[in-house]
This record gives C-alpha cells, structure tokens and sequence, in this order.
C-alpha cells in the first residue's frame, strides 16, 4: 500500500486521519488540512488503525524495491522506488497442532500424553549424552555462584550434572508443533551465500573442537539446511501492462507471498491446512523437525553441504467427517487487472477478486482464461 502527497483543491482529507483519496505510490490527495507537497502516511494511518481499534497483528513491514522504478521529474526530493507491503495476520495464539509421528492435525491438542506417539526421549544435546556439564562450560560458569554459592571455586566443570537434563543424558521431546497461523517459509527460502556456509562452519568446528556447543545451538537452528530466510526486502522490477490499468505489478512479487501465506490444500470439512511433515538431518549431529510443503523437490532444496533428508508424510485432518480437500484460497479485494488470481492459479489455489470497477473485473476474467490452470 503507497501513499500521496498534499495537493491543493477542495477535496478534504478524511478528518479521522485514518484514510483519504487515495492515489498512486507517492501520487497526490487534494487536502487542505496539511501543507502542500507534504506526505500524507496514509498507509501508516490505516496500519495504526488496524493496531489500535481492530487487534490485527503486524508481523512484517516488506519492502518493495522496484529495480526499474519510474523516473521523478521532481527536484526538491529522492525518486520514490519502493513500496511497502504490510503482512498482518489475524491472532498470535495457537491455531492449529500438527504430530510429526502420527501426522495428524488438530485444532487442540489432546490431554492425555502417550509416549511415543505424543513425546519421545532423545539425547540431551547439551552435553550430548554425557550427563555432564563439560561440553556446556561457558553456560555453567555464567550460573556456577548460584548453584555452588561460595564453594563454586571447588567443582570443576567436568564434575557438575548437565542442568538441562539433570545429569541423566537424556530430555523428552515432544512431537507436537503449534501455529498462530499458516506460513510456509520453507517453500521461499533462498539458497544460502558460500560465504555464510563457511563462516558458520567453521565457527561450528572451532566449537566443537573445544567441547562446546555454543550455547546449546546446533548448526542446523545458525544455517538451515533447506536455504535462508529470504529477508523483508524484494528486489522485483515493475512490468508493463497493455490493457487500461496503470498499478500493475508483477507476478514474481506475488507469487512467495502466496506461496508462503496460502496452504495448497486444505480440509473441505474443517479448513485446517494440509502441510508436509519434514525430517532433515546434517552432519553437525543433531537433526531438525519441521514442516515442508514448497513447489520443488525436496532434495533439491537443500543447501548446506552434506545434509540430507526426507518427507515423512502428509498431515491428515482429525475431524470425523470423511477425508475430503479442496484448494487453498487466496483473496484479494483490490483485484485491478488480476495478476493475484492469475499468481493463485498457476500455484494451483482458488481464488476470489473484488474490485469496485466492473472494467477491471473484465479485464480480470478475461486475462484468468488465457492461462492454464496448475494441477491441484
């Protein structure tokens, strides 16, 4: 969502100073109420007000750098080439419960705990099994006064049980996972820099080498092994239009939004999301759980050097009527010339445009039709 800037007339700015005449990134609202050729916040305005009288959550303020951004014949200030893009989401509280062992998936989480299906022990990966704190030194000295008071100066680290797992070598695990809401970051990751594999690995066997394993984090939580967190700034060129609409964007700028904000699947019954559950191991030693559910194959995303991996399934929803799914779906109530349905299409999601102009959702229908539709 862009903003304007001041205009003169006679058209009043919105006096709760939440919204206005809209314009174009950076085009011009006809308001008296501030000075001319000043910035209005307008999308700023509507964020606040989305905080402050309606609880949305603001998760991420996304940056739009338009590497072909449109010249400004204006002297007394930068060319604008970007736009924001704000992600909100609904809630911060758990929506949804997935089980990587019995793949179910769950709007609550069951009361009683049954090992093996609802927990497991592992190896305590704080002092790898040992039950001592030797590979844990930097972490117990910081808290050695308190456990020891005085008398600290008398134990050497080697003596002390590990803290996390009471000196017995082993912790439970449980294997449930909670979402707020549904976000794949899996399926947009980026293939990590050779220089951020190098640093991290080297830092890694320097620790290592010293019996530490650097506060308690594995190497996979400092470099994943499906790839990077893309970051907050899209780097994406703006893309001409012949029809009669003139803030058109492209598809690339879509598409990881949908990717990652969107289920492909999701129950017909219920509406919980389908997602892949996902073992990954790395040579560092220990191994991440999580869920994958991206467009390409799974071995071919990963990107740390030696790791390895496998789906373990699909989750399957827990409610009792028969197991039916239908398509994710993607809204957008500004459709214009429908670039997001055309993006939700070619991703194999359904789709719902709104748009106040009757010419723009024509031009929408008749852009849908000339396209193929994904397989679901």
């Amino acid at each position: 969502m862009g903003d304007s800037y001041a205009s003169g007339g006679t058209q009043r700015f919105d006096k709760n100073k939440y919204g206005g005449k809209s314009g174009i990134h950076c085009g011009r609202a006809r308001t008296t109420d501030y000075q001319q050729r000043c910035m209005l916040m307008q999308n700023y305005r509507l964020v606040l007000k989305m905080l402050d009288d309606q609880d949305w959550v603001l998760r991420n303020i996304i940056i739009w750098h338009k590497k072909n951004a449109m010249p400004s014949s204006c002297t007394s200030r930068l060319t604008n080439t970007y736009e924001p893009i704000y992600f909100f989401v609904k809630s911060n509280t758990p929506q949804y419960h997935y089980n990587e062992r019995t793949k179910l998936i769950t709007k609550k989480k069951p009361t009683e705990k049954v090992e093996g299906a609802d927990w497991e022990w592992i190896q305590c990966p704080y002092c790898e099994g040992t039950g001592k704190s030797s590979l844990n030194i930097g972490r117990w000295e910081k808290h050695q006064d308190d456990i020891y008071g005085e008398d600290a100066g008398n134990h050497s680290s080697g003596d002390k049980p590990c803290q996390r797992c009471k000196g017995t070598g082993k912790i439970t695990r449980s294997l449930w996972h909670s979402d707020s809401y549904f976000f794949d970051l899996n399926s947009i990751r980026r293939q990590h820099k050779p220089e951020s594999l190098e640093r991290i690995k080297h830092k890694w066997d320097g620790h290592r080498e010293h019996g530490s394993s650097w506060e308690g984090m594995s190497i996979d939580k400092m470099c994943h092994p499906l790839g990077a967190n893309p970051g907050d700034l899209m780097e994406v060129s703006t893309k001409g239009f012949k029809g009669s609409h003139y803030a058109t964007f492209s598809e690339s700028l879509i598409s990881p939004l949908i990717l990652a904000g969107s289920p492909a699947k999701i129950c017909a019954h219920c509406g919980l999301p389908q997602v892949q559950i996902l073992e990954l191991h790395h040579p560092g030693g220990t191994q991440f759980q999580g869920k994958y559910s991206g467009q390409k194959d799974m071995q071919g995303g990963l990107t740390t050097k030696g790791a390895s991996g496998r789906i373990l399934g699909s989750s399957h929803c827990s409610c009792e009527a028969p197991v039916e799914y239908k398509r994710g779906i993607v809204c957008d109530m500004f459709v214009g010339s429908g670039t997001t349905a055309l993006a939700a299409k070619r991703l194999g999601r359904d789709y719902i445009g709104i748009d106040i102009s009757g010419k723009y959702v024509d031009i929408s229908n008749q852009r849908l039709k000339n396209i193929e539709e994904s397989l679901f």
